[in-house]
């Protein structure tokens, strides 16, 4: 079987080799041409030939069977095993070829796998969240009888976490009826010193971090007679007083006995 070559490399300097110069002086240019007819063959036939096949090669040349059969059997040109012959050489070159198509193979192979196994991965995380989209639409049939009450916890739990309803066997006392209750306030977590320098870093203002923390330290970190509610919002407020540098605007300050202090309104809610 033919093994789809259709190329092989030709020596530049093939003619000067002793052999080919012993076939040229008893053959002529004829007998070169012949040789490299004969490789052609080779090469296409896997690197192999049957000496048998030497009567149709003559026929392909349009030469005499004697002259063929001459070169391939008294040039030492090639090698004789029993009834076929070959060149060592174009054994090689197709092994060579062989190798490198192989491992082309072989990589487009792999490429090919990792290409399947990507979309395979895709595929399934994509069923996956389809499957996940379905499963949290509505509860399998079977748990339907306990919807209701699913539904009804969930209710009340989010209506006393928004409104502190207090529950009906508790001891403090409940809203009269129509009035609404009261949301909760959002639970004021004293800053670091270190949270209040970033702060102050990020907006690049002239606030004195520590004096901002010992201020409202000594006051219990009330503003007015509130609690804080946003110490982002008093550093804001320290910035247009420029209360760091120990010096107080006109606006936006009280005085109180000799010393001044910021009208802090950022910890106030709005009514």
């Amino acid at each position: 079987m033919a093994d789809n070559t259709y190329w092989f490399r030709h020596d530049v300097d093939a003619v000067s080799d002793r052999l080919m110069q012993r076939l040229i002086r008893k053959y002529g240019m004829e007998g070169v041409g012949i040789y490299w007819s004969i490789v052609e063959v080779l090469y296409k036939e896997n690197g192999i030939l049957n000496l048998d096949d030497i009567e149709d090669l003559a026929f392909s040349f349009h030469v005499e069977h004697d002259l063929v059969r001459d070169i391939v059997c008294e040039s030492d040109l090639f090698i004789i095993e029993g009834n076929e012959f070959y060149s060592e050489r174009i054994l090689k070159e197709l092994a060579v070829k062989k190798e490198i198509s192989d491992k082309a193979k072989q990589s487009i192979e792999a490429r090919w796998n990792t290409h399947k196994k990507t979309n395979k991965t895709k595929k399934e995380a994509t069923k996956r969240d389809s499957n996940y989209d379905r499963n949290t639409t509505v509860l399998p049939t079977n748990y339907e009888g306990n919807t209701n009450t699913i539904q009804n916890s969930t209710i009340q739990n989010n209506t006393e976490e928004e409104y502190n309803i207090t529950p009906l066997d508790s001891k403090e006392s409940i809203p009269p009826t129509g009035e609404k209750p009261t949301p909760k306030r959002k639970q004021f977590i004293k800053p670091t010193l270190d949270q209040v320098k970033e702060y102050c870093k990020e907006r690049n203002n002239s606030v004195d971090p520590e004096k901002f923390i010992d201020f409202y330290d000594s006051k219990g970190w009330m503003v007015g007679k509130n609690k804080m509610v946003d110490w982002k919002g008093s550093v804001r407020t320290w910035e247009k007083g420029d209360n760091a540098q120990g010096r107080a605007s006109p606006s936006g300050f009280k005085k109180v006995g000799k010393e001044d202090y910021p009208l802090d309104m950022s910890g106030y809610e709005t009514i």
